[in-house]
């Protein structure tokens, strides 16, 4: 018997590929539908405009937990509109789903894609990547002091910065997404994964606590933003040594 009662369908592995891109999809679509995506990127593009690029150079950005890849597009999308050269990279532990994800982008925009392997992201030397991002997926690790460390391997391979956004279950999140799933009829699959999610969500505060006294911390600068109307929490973390 799981020892975990708010393992969601997603973290099950015996199911078939057809069942875990349906929910995959529905995720994204809610993303879209929502202005989850508008929301995150309107914040990626107030963090980023304090950066120089150079149309010029090439940029890496790695997401941890791709999914559909859904995040990555938007920010490719938004790189094109400024005339940048995005190099995108998916990470994530479900190939068959990696490879179903490449079909959601454009020939020209085929994104390198990343198999997680039992050695995680130590398996990457410093600086991989110039940046690296993840949405919605540091609840799924576990236990605690897996997912603090998942953040400082992210924090290590990153060259320049780090976007990570997560669940975080504040007091009313819980009934108020009951409520909110049952007016904007959400399948039952989906809601109840996002249920889960919330109640199995890690305290930002408690993460930051410990990834903050990390080595792989120690060149960053940590901006922890908890959302008011929203059950998120984002960090924005620029390493500060070249």
């Amino acid at each position: 018997m799981d020892s975990d009662p708010y393992q969601e369908m997603l973290d099950d592995p015996s199911l078939p590929f057809e069942v875990r891109w349906r929910l995959i999809s529905e995720i994204d679509g809610t993303n879209q539908r929502f202005g989850v995506y508008k929301k995150l990127l309107a914040d990626w593009d107030q963090w980023m405009a304090a950066q120089p690029l150079s149309r010029e150079e090439t940029v890496s950005v790695f997401e941890v937990g791709s999914g559909s890849g859904g995040l990555s597009r938007e920010i490719r999308n938004w790189g094109q509109r400024r005339g940048l050269n995005l190099d995108m990279h998916l990470y994530d532990a479900q190939e068959d789903v990696l490879q179903e994800s490449l079909k959601q982008f454009d020939d020209d925009a085929r994104p390198a894609i990343h198999v997680a392997t039992d050695a995680h992201l130590e398996a990457f030397p410093d600086r991989s990547f110039d940046y690296v991002i993840s949405l919605h997926v540091i609840h799924h690790i576990r236990p605690f002091e897996a997912a603090a460390s998942a953040m400082e391997q992210m924090l290590r391979i990153s060259r320049i910065g780090v976007f990570v956004v997560d669940f975080e279950n504040k007091p009313w999140a819980v009934p108020f997404a009951q409520v909110w799933n049952r007016l904007h009829r959400v399948s039952p699959d989906l809601s109840s994964d996002g249920i889960k999610s919330l109640k199995r969500a890690y305290s930002p505060i408690e993460l930051m606590n410990v990834v903050s006294s990390t080595e792989a911390a120690r060149d960053f600068s940590l901006d922890l933003k908890r959302y008011f109307f929203v059950p998120y929490w984002r960090l924005c973390a620029m390493r500060q040594v070249p």
